[in-house]
């Protein structure tokens, strides 16, 4: 009885620490050559660009999943992507359209950019 207790209690503590744990930002899925965002927001420069990574280097599936770790963005790789298609991927990450802290709103009129 006391050991089914302790299982009990592993197994629970097991649940709370996973649903704990970090979540990604974003999660993009590589499906046939494209790139598509499953949760969260990226540029869509980076899926574009990323779909023709994807294509030249003949990937047809994987996931890519973003942290925010400061100010900067972590992708992590699943095992489907080689490590040489990884740093592709990272080399065409929009740095500058990292999110960093964003300023209050005003309640002020909002313009809209010409063009």
């Amino acid at each position: 009885m006391i050991a089914l207790l302790i299982l009990l209690a592993g197994f629970v503590s097991f649940l709370l620490w996973r649903a704990m744990g970090e979540r990604p930002d974003f999660d993009l899925r590589i499906r046939g050559h494209r790139v598509e965002c499953v949760r969260g927001e990226v540029p869509r420069s980076f899926l574009h660009a990323g779909a023709e990574v994807a294509r030249i280097a003949g990937l047809r599936r994987g996931r890519i999943r973003g942290y925010l770790d400061g100010k900067s963005v972590r992708l992590r790789f699943s095992s489907a992507v080689p490590e040489t298609v990884r740093q592709r991927f990272r080399n065409v990450w929009p740095h500058e359209a990292t999110p960093g802290p964003r300023p209050p709103r005003s309640g002020g009129p909002r313009r809209r950019a010409r063009g």
